[in-house]
């Protein structure tokens, strides 16, 4: 019989109530109680779900039958709450990104490792299947030893109202929204950056505090190069994020949104266009049985509309196995040493960039 423990999630707008129904039918699961300093928010969430809600965060770190709780405020609230949670003796998971400077992320893992706390960061790219997929192919060696990751994203842009844009609330586009595709290029590489270049054009969206657009090519321990551009001016309607799914993938593409990968190996490439639903593998003239000189497509992967959350952003399986693990005494997926790597990575990106300069920054 599964052990139930109760959760508390910890920022009930959007995010949190994602949360709320990811984890709603875990056999794992006791009670959710619901937290958060606004009490529209609160009687949103309370009004949607019927479960208990508090504006008093002591309410939740002195429930002792609180095991986990989930994190889902701004940006700049992540480790202070991770912190508290720890020394109440919960598991904690969090939303990205944490640590929006070095001394903060260093904070939080030494607190983790005073206290042995659980805790795992929201980086659930990993436990997306179109992410998997490509890290299966990289690691079967299909394409050789890859050598070059090239992604474009675009996208339109925040709210004026957003709290996203405030650079005291969000830290910048790369701990907002960048570490995630950061994060995938370590994960599929399994090498160290040793080196980066980052730089912008100035921003046109004037009033947005953090970059709008970004340019960062990095060299990894292992001799491969990564290259990212974002730019969030270029779709022009008010679909800012593919997450919400208000239209059809198809539709968003025909709409400036894309998001692209190319990674290439000595023997064959990996191409992924999210927006077309589509993967596909190539071989090329590095490799022996490849007699013609063009390349020659050998896998093709794809998945239709329905599907389209467990492919690129799964956040349900990422929620409901950790709800598991906590539960069950088990290490974390994604330890935070790992995570804290590619918060790492935002932090000197985002210092580096600033001045527009071109630079490599050895590290």
């Amino acid at each position: 019989m599964n052990e139930k423990i109760n959760a508390a999630v910890l920022g009930c707008g959007l995010m949190g109530r994602t949360i709320i129904e990811n984890i709603w039918d875990s056999p794992f699961l006791g009670e959710i109680i619901g937290y958060d300093v606004s009490g529209e928010a609160l009687k949103a969430t309370q009004e949607k779900y019927n479960i208990c809600v508090t504006d008093q965060l002591d309410d939740i770190l002195k429930d002792e039958s609180i095991k986990l709780v989930y994190i889902a405020a701004s940006n700049d609230a992540h480790v202070p709450l991770a912190i508290a949670a720890m020394k109440a003796g919960k598991a904690v998971m969090t939303e990205k990104p944490v640590g929006l400077s070095i001394p903060e992320l260093d904070k939080l893992l030494a607190v983790q490792k005073e206290t042995g706390a659980f805790i795992q960061v929201g980086l659930e790219l990993r436990y997306s299947k179109l992410y998997l997929k490509a890290k299966e192919i990289i690691d079967s060696g299909r394409i050789g030893k890859p050598v070059s990751y090239h992604y474009t994203y675009s996208c339109s842009p925040y709210e004026r109202e957003s709290w996203r844009v405030k650079k005291a609330n969000s830290g910048s586009m790369y701990h907002e929204k960048l570490c995630h595709y950061i994060d995938l290029v370590r994960w599929w590489n399994g090498s160290r950056v040793s080196e980066f270049v980052v730089t912008s054009a100035p921003n046109t969206i004037p009033y947005f505090e953090i970059e709008d657009n970004v340019h960062v090519s990095c060299r990894f321990e292992n001799g491969a190069v990564s290259h990212l551009f974002f730019l969030m001016t270029a779709a022009p309607t008010g679909n800012s994020d593919m997450l919400q799914m208000k239209t059809d993938l198809f539709d968003q593409d025909k709409d400036g949104h894309k998001l692209n990968y190319i990674i290439t190996g000595t023997k064959g490439a990996i191409e992924i266009d999210v927006f077309q639903r589509q993967l596909r593998v190539y071989r090329h003239a590095g490799d022996p049985a490849q007699t013609k000189t063009a390349e020659e497509i050998t896998e093709v992967y794809a998945w239709d509309e329905g599907r389209d959350h467990e492919h690129f952003h799964n956040t349900q399986t990422q929620n409901l196995d950790i709800l598991r693990r906590a539960a069950c005494g088990e290490p974390p997926y994604l330890s935070l040493e790992d995570a804290a790597e590619t918060m790492r990575l935002c932090v000197e990106f985002s210092a580096a960039q600033q001045g527009h300069t071109w630079e490599v920054i050895k590290r």
